[in-house]
């Protein structure tokens, strides 16, 4: 799958999760970057349920 459709894929799912940040992207796969806790913890249980190995989270003040 190109990585523009599946980083489309990943923002809309997110989003649905009621999940903000920003995605970024590298030839080692995605990084999401939210601000805060709570986003942290869902936006790290829907990349390893539906993009499993593809990519990591972080908080930003990290």
């Amino acid at each position: 799958m190109p990585a523009h459709v599946q980083t489309q894929q990943l923002a809309r799912t997110l989003l649905a999760y009621g999940v903000s940040g920003e995605i970024v992207c590298s030839v080692d796969g995605f990084t999401v970057v939210v601000d805060d806790e709570r986003q942290l913890e869902i936006a790290g249980a829907v990349v390893a349920k539906y993009f499993p190995g593809q990519g990591r989270v972080v908080h930003r003040s990290i």
